[in-house]
């Protein structure tokens, strides 16, 4: 199987989930181990996402800095929010995301369940019903995971795994009846929420200052998505705790953070009181950086740009944590410094490129999408190929009739003689394009015989020598003693033997690009088997 064959599985889903999944299974069954070069023969190593790339440049400044590296915690009792952030805690729930959960139903195995499931012709004796009911029990008390029932089903009732969902579909309906039960978790709006916990443990047994961050996702309940706001980005987060911190200790690890980044001029403006009252009052600052190399982006204030926020932790905050220690926060938007120091407008384009972003292929990606798409198996065959080529070479403009042999030998426990020949009068043994090469120049695929653009190291001749070789391996296994294959003007990659990946094809086409390989070949091999 080459590709899913999508319209017809959908229909036959149509009919039935079960048989659909089984089909589908089934066309996976006649392949054989797959050719390891595609994957292993690469030409340059894998491309790191450039979000991913900046964070793990964040990460070891902070390890440069001297700040410890530890994972905090995602989930949260909403309890935990009005304790950082007092009465004020009520609207900053709206921001956060909630978490349910499906309940876990009380199914029984009813008579008339009993009767469903028979239906199937199932044989269905008293132990297996035992058996089956302890299932559904261990599932609603939890000792037994949702995603392990079918499995249970299908051993229980001793049948295949497609039955074992069909019985399940069809039988167990209370399932789909289900409805998501919210808790009072909340997903980490803030990475702040996380530090109280932390701190409040981890200052019975490390001795002061504490110097700790941790980079990772934050979820917000945003109204909308936009070029400025994602529902889940990243906060690169770190706290110094100690006796007698202070602001400017904020100021100097936003400056050493951000100065290997492009960032070299701060201003710094104070937050008003009340905003983020886990802060200590008039001690929460905002971090806004002057970046000249991104001027159109930094956009606002004449490229001064919010890049980080600082402050002194609120000590009745610190106190509901039985905190002692004065600490002192900062945290940095990890996509707001990506799009500066990778040129973005639109954080979507950034972080989901494969929705929002252009697709682009650069001459040298179109060149790696293009390859031959027949070649000879054997190393006699591989010899063959060469063979021709050089013949070719050699007496291409040779004047018409003229017929030399390119190669002579055993060739799949057959002696065979290969030729090079053009019978008629007045011509050339090969057509004048046959020495054209396949080049790619500003999207566009071209075949010239002077360079232009990127190479695709194939010329026309060695794309039909391969060709005629693969086609004289194939013929000799069907038991032919003789082939002729011959090339006439190439208009078409398939005409001389090429194959364009259909990634590649779309963005040409797509783009108004063209696949201009036209010329004359005029070649023709010949294949005598003795």
């Amino acid at each position: 199987m080459k590709k899913v064959p999508v319209n017809k599985l959908l229909r036959i889903k149509e009919k039935s989930f079960e048989e659909a999944w089984k089909y589908g299974g089934e066309l996976l069954n006649d392949r054989s181990a797959y050719d390891l070069s595609r994957v292993t023969q690469a030409a340059s190593l894998g491309k790191p996402h450039p979000l991913n790339d900046l964070l793990e440049r964040m990460r070891q400044r902070l390890l440069q800095l001297g700040f410890d590296e530890i994972i905090n915690e995602t989930i949260f009792p909403h309890e935990d929010i009005m304790k950082q952030w007092g009465p004020t805690g009520y609207a900053i729930l709206d921001r956060c995301y909630y978490l349910a959960a499906l309940p876990r139903p009380d199914v029984g195995l009813s008579s008339q369940k009993q009767a469903a499931i028979k239906s199937f012709g199932i044989d269905l004796p008293p132990e297996k019903v035992a058996a089956l009911q302890l299932a559904l029990h261990k599932l609603k008390t939890g000792e037994l995971e949702g995603d392990e029932l079918i499995r249970e089903i299908g051993k229980e009732l001793d049948i295949a795994d497609d039955r074992a969902i069909e019985v399940f579909e069809k039988v167990f309906f209370e399932f789909k009846d289900l409805k998501p039960l919210p808790s009072n978790l909340t997903l980490r709006s803030h990475m702040t929420a996380a530090w109280f916990d932390t701190l409040a443990t981890i200052q019975k047994y490390a001795p002061v200052p504490v110097k700790l961050f941790s980079i990772g996702p934050r979820y917000r309940r945003e109204q909308r998505e936009d070029a400025t706001h994602l529902r889940v980005h990243d906060s690169a987060s770190c706290v110094v705790m100690d006796e007698d911190v202070s602001i400017d200790l904020g100021r100097w690890i936003v400056k050493e953070f951000l100065r290997p980044f492009g960032f070299e001029d701060f201003q710094f403006r104070h937050v008003s009181s009340g905003t983020d009252t886990y802060y200590a009052p008039g001690k929460h600052f905002e971090a806004f950086a002057y970046h000249p190399d991104f001027e159109e982006v930094a956009s606002e204030d004449a490229g001064w740009l919010e890049v980080a926020d600082f402050g002194l932790y609120s000590p009745l905050t610190l106190a509901n944590y039985g905190i002692e220690c004065p600490v002192v926060n900062c945290g940095i938007g990890v996509e707001r410094i990506a799009m500066l120091v990778h040129g973005y407008k639109d954080i979507r384009t950034l972080v989901y490129p494969q929705f929002y972003g252009e697709f682009v292929l650069t001459d040298d990606e179109l060149v790696s999408l293009i390859r031959l798409k027949n070649t000879p198996a054997t190393p006699q065959g591989q010899e063959i190929q060469r063979s021709i080529v050089e013949i070719c070479k050699t007496h291409g403009a040779d004047t018409s009739p003229v017929e030399f042999v390119a190669w002579e030998g055993e060739l799949l426990d057959t002696f065979v003689r290969i030729t090079v020949v053009e019978p008629e009068e007045d011509t050339k043994l090969c057509g004048p394009a046959f020495l054209n090469e396949i080049f790619v120049k500003d999207g566009n695929v071209i075949g010239a015989a002077k360079p232009e653009g990127v190479s695709t190291g194939i010329t026309y001749i060695g794309a039909f020598a391969a060709e005629a070789a693969y086609a004289i391996e194939q013929a000799l296994k069907e038991g032919k003693n003789k082939l002729e294959v011959r090339v006439r003007i190439a208009r078409s990659p398939n005409d001389i033997n090429l194959k364009i990946d259909p990634v590649a094809t779309r963005y040409i086409t797509s783009r108004n690009k063209k696949i201009d390989l036209r010329g004359p070949v005029f070649t023709t091999i010949r294949m005598h088997a003795a």
